[in-house]
C-alpha cells in the first residue's frame, strides 16, 4: 500500500486470464501426447525445473476449449 497523500491510498491490482485445456484420456495418442499416467504428474519426481519444463510442454499441447460456467476469462482484484 503507497500513501500518495492523506486521503489516497495506491491500490495494488492483481490480474488473471484464463485458458482452460482438456481432452479425453483415450485421445491423447491422438495428438502425439503420452497416455501413461506418470509422465503427468509432478509429485512423485524429483526434476525440479526440468520436470516443471517438460509437463507445461505437455500441457501447452492440449487443445483449447470454452471455460466452464461460472470462471471468468478475465478477473481481477484489488488489494
Amino acid at each position: 500500500e503507497e500513501k500518495c497523500n492523506d486521503d489516497e491510498v495506491k491500490k495494488h491490482r492483481i490480474c488473471k486470464d484464463v485458458t482452460w485445456r482438456e481432452c479425453k484420456w483415450d485421445q491423447l495418442n491422438e495428438l502425439n501426447l503420452p497416455s501413461f499416467v506418470g509422465s503427468w504428474r509432478i509429485e512423485d519426481e524429483n526434476g525440479g525445473q526440468a520436470t516443471q519444463n517438460r509437463i507445461q510442454g505437455l500441457l501447452r499441447k492440449l487443445p483449447l476449449i470454452d471455460l466452464p460456467k461460472g470462471i471468468l476469462k478475465h478477473s481481477y482484484v484489488d488489494i
